[in-house]
């Protein structure tokens, strides 16, 4: 299992591969690549030389997947969580599993949506915490969320050009501080869109340090972690999309056996 970086929700993959390989009595490693995919290749190919039966891959670069493919040569290979952008490289040897993105924005905009009209909201301005630029999951994620609520009616301003935070916390916290720095006004902010809760949760973190009441401003993130939940149950995050990793991690793991079993 190659993982292009073990952030929050990657690391509950994570986790559930692995529980789920132990369970279908499989002898498996796993390897993260801090999101560099010249070293994801590099372990493919190291793993497809050491007679591997089949690789599990979350892409770093998803732009990339043919080239995946390629280092890997007869060895089969399953994409989990995050879908090549050509799929055309998809085949009875190379599969896909993982969410449907194009849910994810949809979900969050109907939360949002539905939020907003109980508040008489018909104009707002919104902050768009984006995930790594690039991948097709980032761009379905901000795109599709944007959509449902010009949808709904709803006439939605960006208060600030998005920003890429990597899908990590740390960097949605120092990014959102930058912001604040910059003159961004939280008071006629009406709603933090994040691509997923670690970041979610990083700009809410910064804004608390900041002294800014957060109350009236209505947080979305995806992924479901135990961080996400709880925040959602306590009133600081409207809603979270759940992403169930521990599905992906057991049909990952069952169709890489039956790829290396024909």
């Amino acid at each position: 299992f190659i993982v292009s970086y073990k952030d929050e929700y990657l690391g509950m993959l994570d986790m559930a591969v692995k529980a789920a390989a132990e369970s279908k009595g499989c002898e498996l490693t796993s390897t993260g690549c801090a999101d560099d995919m010249d070293k994801q290749l590099q372990y493919v190919r190291a793993a497809a030389s050491n007679g591997t039966d089949a690789i599990l891959v979350v892409l770093a670069d998803d732009m990339r997947a043919d080239e995946v493919v390629e280092a890997a040569g007869d060895t089969k290979i399953v994409f989990i969580n995050r879908i090549p952008q050509d799929e055309s490289v998809l085949d009875e040897n190379h599969i896909y599993v993982g969410s449907d993105e194009s849910c994810s924005g949809t979900y969050q905009g109907e939360m949002l949506a539905g939020e907003l009209k109980k508040e008489g909201k018909g104009n707002i301005n919104y902050v768009m915490i984006e995930g790594t630029a690039g991948l097709i999951h980032t761009i379905q994620r901000s795109e599709d969320v944007l959509k449902v609520l010009d949808e709904e009616g709803i006439t939605a301003t960006a208060a600030v050009e998005p920003v890429d935070c990597g899908y990590d916390r740390i960097t949605a916290m120092d990014q959102m501080t930058v912001m604040l720095a910059e003159g961004l006004d939280m008071s006629k902010v009406d709603c933090v869109i994040a691509n997923n809760d670690a970041m979610a949760l990083g700009a809410l973190e910064s804004l608390r340090q900041n002294g800014i009441d957060t109350s009236d401003i209505l947080v979305v993130g995806i992924d479901g972690t135990n961080a996400g939940l709880t925040a959602v149950s306590d009133g600081t995050m409207l809603a979270t999309v759940y992403q169930n990793a521990t599905g992906q991690a057991i049909a990952g793991v069952q169709a890489a056996i039956n790829l290396a079993t024909g």
